[in-house]
């Protein structure tokens, strides 16, 4: 038996064509609700009978009415407690019980005075978890939100929302970390057309060799690369130049150019600072000599 298709499937229930047969116990029916139940404004409960009538060889009847009344699946949402602050960058881990008819919810992030609503993850599978990762852009601090799970179809009429949290701009906290690498990188400046017999020098020292390098040259100093903690804070850097009579020449930056103008012994050092706090420096032995040609880089790199 099924919906009669000329009337736009909207009334008539009519039995398909087939063969009489012997049924010893029981037949299976498929039924489906009419196309104009479904209406959006209006909760449904489908309500049908079937009446079921039986003669034998001789002649005797029995009749049968069953009633079947089909309601909606149920649709039960419980939206579990999240804490009661967190800061942007923040995991927000939400949790709900229950379960929806389509298997699907959204998820929103919803101002607790009002407002437009974030959608988080839309046709999320019903799993019953989400994690937020919550935005440094979010704006503004210090504001009240909910979290809202919501069915997929007819969300106004299952979802339910968690208590109410708050998002502040909280002020990380920068602490030293490490080095990502142990070389700090030297390479020459030519200020004039390089001399064809002449290489331009380019070294990468570890913390704490030696290098010679020629007096009244210039040189590029480049910091090793330094990761704060957390990661997302930045490193800066300050540097210094020694030499052997205590004159200390100090900038800021991760790179610098320096030239030699006095024959000596000096010290080199990159010191990363994290959140304003100075963490373990990166130093290097220059030793300032004067230039042999027409090869005088032979003798530039030497271990301490």
């Amino acid at each position: 038996m099924l919906l009669n298709a000329a009337s736009n499937n909207t009334s008539n229930l009519t039995w398909e064509a087939g063969n009489a047969s012997i049924i010893n116990s029981s037949i299976d029916f498929d039924i489906s609700k009419p196309n104009v139940l479904n209406l959006d404004c209006c909760k449904l409960d489908f309500y049908f009978c079937i009446k079921v009538t039986v003669k034998d060889v001789n002649c005797n009847v029995c009749e049968k009415v069953v009633c079947i009344e089909k309601k909606p699946e149920p649709c039960e949402i419980k939206v579990n407690n999240v804490k009661e602050s967190y800061c942007t960058n923040d995991a927000v881990n939400i949790s709900w019980n229950g379960n929806t008819p389509s298997g699907l919810v959204n998820v929103y992030a919803i101002p607790a005075s009002g407002g437009g609503a974030i959608l988080l993850a839309g046709n999320q599978p019903d799993t019953g978890s989400f994690t937020w990762n919550i935005p440094s852009t979010i704006k503004p601090c210090d504001r009240q939100w909910n979290i809202v799970i919501a069915n997929v179809d007819k969300p106004e009429e299952c979802f339910d929302r968690s208590n109410t949290f708050t998002i502040k701009c909280c002020e990380t906290t920068c602490d030293c970390g490490d080095w990502k690498t142990d070389s700090i990188h030297i390479s020459e400046i030519l200020h004039d057309e390089p001399n064809p017999d002449t290489e331009q020098f380019s070294a990468d020292l570890k913390c704490s060799e030696k290098v010679k390098l020629l007096n009244n040259h210039s040189y590029q100093f480049t910091a090793p690369l330094y990761t704060c903690n957390p990661e997302n804070c930045d490193a800066e850097f300050k540097w210094s130049i020694l030499n052997s009579a205590g004159q200390n020449t100090q900038g800021s930056g991760s790179s610098f150019n320096y030239t030699f103008n006095q024959l000596g012994n000096y010290e080199v050092t990159f010191t990363p600072i994290c959140g304003g706090k100075e963490c373990k420096p990166c130093t290097i032995m220059v030793s300032v000599v004067k230039g042999i040609f027409p090869n005088p880089h032979q003798t530039y790199s030497t271990k301490k």
